[in-house]
C-alpha cells in the first residue's frame, strides 16, 4: 500500500485536472483513477479526507506538474497536496445561460463574464445555435471560447443525443411562445397539428412563419429542457389556435371563429 501512495504517477509535463462545481471526493477519486493518474481510489479518499478536515475541494482547474522538486516525480501525496492547498490553481467562475437565450445574448454574456470578445465566441458557436444548452456552468478564469462551447455541446448531447434538427427548431419556437411546461405541451401539439394539415405556423417569435408553411431554417434560440420535452412529447388536443391574453394566461380555440372571440375578449 505504501508503494501505491509514494510511487510516481503518470502525467504529462503540465497536466490540467478540473474539478467541477458539485464534484465530491468520490467523483474526484473516480476521475483521477479512470485517467490512470492514481492507482487506488480507496487510499486516495482516506488520505484526502484526513488532509481536508472540515474543508471541501474548490472547483476550478489545477495544474498537476510532472516534476515536484527538481527531478523528483510527483506521486499521489503530491497530487493531494495540490488539491487540498489549491496550488497551481485557477478558481472557477459561474456562467448561467437562461432558457431561450439567442446566440447573440449568449455571446454577450460570455464576453461580460470572461476575457473573451463577443466576436470570438460568436464565431466558434454560430454553427451550433440551438445546442448551446441552458444551464449554469463553471469554468476557470482563463477559459477559451472553444472550451465553453465544448462543455455546452457535451451537456446537450448528454441530454438529447438523437434529437432531429426539425425537432430542435420547433422546440426553439415552443420556447419562445410558451411559459410553463403544460402550456408548452399544448402549444407544441397545436403547432405540430398545423404542420400535419399543411397550415402555416404563424407564430410571432418567428415572423417568417407568416409567409411560409415551412419551419425556419435554423433554431431561433437555445431551448431548455421543458421546451424540448414538450416538443418530443406534445399534448394532443382539438385546438388549432391560441393567444396570450393581457393577463398573461393562454387561451385556446378549436376554430378561427372561437379564436376571434378570444382575441376580443382577452386582448384588451
Amino acid at each position: 500500500m505504501i508503494y501505491v501512495v509514494i510511487s510516481p504517477v503518470s502525467v504529462n509535463e503540465n497536466y490540467y485536472f478540473e474539478i467541477e462545481n458539485g464534484d465530491n471526493i468520490n467523483t474526484v477519486a473516480t476521475n483521477l483513477y479512470d485517467k490512470k493518474i492514481i492507482k487506488s481510489k480507496f487510499l486516495f479518499k482516506i488520505i484526502i479526507k484526513e488532509r481536508l478536515g472540515e474543508n471541501t475541494l474548490a472547483y476550478g482547474k489545477y495544474n498537476i506538474k510532472k516534476f515536484k522538486l527538481g527531478e523528483e516525480r510527483i506521486n499521489m501525496l503530491g497530487i493531494i497536496d495540490i488539491l487540498v492547498n489549491k496550488k497551481n490553481y485557477t478558481p472557477g467562475i459561474s456562467l448561467t445561460i437562461p432558457e431561450g437565450f439567442t446566440l447573440e445574448e449568449i455571446s454577450s454574456r460570455v464576453s461580460k463574464v470572461f476575457n473573451i470578445s463577443y466576436q470570438d465566441f460568436y464565431r466558434v458557436a454560430k454553427n451550433y445555435n440551438g445546442k448551446l444548452y441552458p444551464e449554469t456552468y463553471y469554468f476557470p478564469q482563463n477559459v477559451k471560447a472553444e472550451e465553453i462551447l465544448h462543455k455546452m455541446l457535451l451537456e446537450f448531447d448528454k441530454e438529447y443525443p438523437s434529437i432531429k434538427k426539425e425537432e430542435l427548431i420547433l422546440a426553439s419556437i415552443v420556447e419562445g411562445e410558451g411559459r410553463d411546461f403544460e402550456d408548452m405541451q399544448i402549444i407544441s401539439g397545436i403547432l405540430q397539428e398545423r404542420m400535419h394539415i399543411n397550415m402555416p405556423l404563424q407564430v410571432d417569435v418567428a415572423r417568417i412563419t407568416y409567409t411560409t408553411k415551412d419551419l425556419p431554417r435554423d433554431p431561433i434560440n437555445n431551448p431548455g429542457k421543458n421546451a424540448i420535452e414538450a416538443t418530443l412529447h406534445p399534448k394532443k388536443t382539438n385546438y388549432l389556435y391560441y393567444i396570450t391574453g393581457s393577463d398573461g394566461k393562454f387561451y385556446y380555440a378549436k376554430t378561427y371563429e372561437e379564436h376571434k372571440i378570444n382575441i376580443r375578449k382577452y386582448l384588451k
